[in-house]
């Protein structure tokens, strides 16, 4: 119940439709003598033109109405379609069927009307064709001044839904909302790894690459990525990389010969400073870019 938003391209302001509960009953239209009425495509319209092609854009006569009526295609909202049906007997495909979807509205102007429905077109036997004069769902109001009158539904959200402040966006209770929120959040996590990865590599580069073995000190690196990438989570990886505070010995950095390059210019303490910066959720990630850019060091 309410003003809703439903089908495909929501972002784009397709969609909006508001739905209010009431008793079910056949859909009606009104007879008219006005200037301008509605024609409803209650089905699928096919139309054909004088020589046997199909038609977009059908006459008043063809809708239904007096020769001398005239579609106002502004005002008019048409959706279209076009199929080849199968023909199991010739094992073929029929000549396309080309068409009006279901759906469409045309206002036409300077008509009158004195029946609330019919059928127009061709393949009125398969179900083609019907539509409704004036329907009341429309909106349509003849006895003002005889013209159609759309309702515009405005959702009072609108202005305030899509409001984002610091990667954040106010309110968001539609999917389409909450996945572009997660979305900009990431896109911010990830610019601020890629600056703390750049800043790391930028500042300690020389640090880095002054051993003896430099081959030996890049598969460090390697080692380093493999355990982010298995890591389940901060703790975890603490532990794995640096060691317990009762046992900092059990640590992959702290025990063995990575230990003794690791002490080395105080490059443990860097690793340790940027490791705390970051928390569960994005510890792992930071630890896989940064061993990744280290590692090209050897490679250029």
């Amino acid at each position: 119940i309410g003003i809703k938003r439903v089908g495909r391209s929501r972002s784009a302001q397709y969609g909006q439709m508001e739905i209010e509960e009431c008793e079910y009953k056949e859909s009606e239209g009104k007879t008219s003598t006005n200037s301008e009425i509605t024609v409803y495509a209650d089905g699928r319209l096919i139309f054909i033109d004088e020589y046997g092609q199909p038609n977009y854009r059908p006459t008043a006569k063809q809708l239904g109405l007096s020769p001398d009526a005239e579609i106002d295609w502004d005002k008019s909202q048409v959706r279209t379609f076009c199929y080849a049906p199968w023909n199991f007997k010739r094992q073929a495909f029929d000549i396309d069927r080309c068409g009006i979807e279901k759906g469409s509205v045309f206002v036409v102007k300077k008509a009158t009307v004195e029946k609330t429905s019919g059928y127009c077109g061709s393949y009125n036997n398969e179900g083609f064709g019907k539509v409704i004069y004036n329907p009341d769902f429309i909106g349509v109001k003849a006895e003002t001044n005889g013209e159609a009158i759309y309702r515009l539904l405005h959702d009072s959200t609108d202005d305030n839904k899509a409001k984002a402040g610091k990667g954040e966006i106010e309110n968001p209770d539609t999917p389409l909302l909450r996945f572009i929120e997660k979305q900009m959040q990431r896109e911010n996590n990830d610019s601020l790894i890629y600056k703390e990865v750049n800043d790391f590599v930028t500042e300690n580069r020389d640090r880095f690459s002054d051993d003896s073995k430099e081959e030996s000190f890049a598969s460090q690196w390697g080692n380093i990525r493999s355990i982010a990438q298995a890591g389940k989570n901060k703790e975890e990886l603490r532990i794995t990389l640096f060691g317990s505070p009762q046992n900092t010995a059990e640590g992959y950095l702290t025990h063995g010969i990575a230990k003794e390059k690791w002490e080395r210019r105080g490059r443990l303490d860097k690793l340790r400073r940027f490791f705390e910066t970051w928390d569960d959720s994005n510890v792992r990630e930071a630890l896989i870019n940064l061993s990744s850019e280290m590692a090209k060091i050897y490679r250029r």
